[in-house]
């Protein structure tokens, strides 16, 4: 997705006041009413795991796949003042960012 369509989407759902979940912390800042992200230090720390179960002798496909254990997110409260929303005060105080 390029920064056109990305910005297209943004300002088209959000002169309908229709909130979008972005792919990023930057859409979020762009103007997502929230966005996940996977802590990628962790994602990498599964992997290391994954890597070694591999060199002990697991076969890839007697392995399950995996999902970020740790995964943060962030806020756009000006868009939700805009489309008449409230975040929860603890939802605030748990974001990464609160844009």
């Amino acid at each position: 997705m390029s920064p056109h369509t990305a910005k297209n989407i943004l300002l088209s759902t959000f002169r309908a006041s229709v909130p979008v979940v972005g792919l990023s912390k930057s859409w979020t800042k762009a103007g997502a009413l929230y966005s996940l992200q996977p802590d990628y230090s962790d994602v990498g720390r599964q992997c290391g795991e994954m890597a070694l179960r591999i060199l002990e002798g697991a076969t890839t496909s007697s392995m399950l796949p995996e999902y970020p254990e740790k995964v943060t997110y962030s806020l756009n409260s000006r868009t939700a003042e805009y489309m008449k929303m409230e975040f929860p005060e603890k939802l605030l105080k748990g974001a990464d960012e609160v844009y």
